[in-house]
């Protein structure tokens, strides 16, 4: 039972943070114009993964 809440989470993960990008990509659209808003986003995430992926090796 344990495995199939583990493997749900990254869906649910997923699920979360796909429209949480999409708003945040919106605001910093029409904040600072629309290559920071797509690529900063991108840029970040693809850092922030990076990390986890780092961070998930060394356990």
């Amino acid at each position: 039972m344990a495995s199939a809440f583990y493997a749900m989470l990254p869906f649910l993960a997923m699920a979360a943070a796909c429209p949480l990008g999409g708003i945040l990509s919106d605001r910093l659209t029409k904040w600072r114009g629309a290559r920071f808003g797509r690529c900063g986003v991108t840029a970040f995430s693809i850092g922030l993964a990076a990390i986890f992926l780092a961070l998930g090796s060394a356990l």
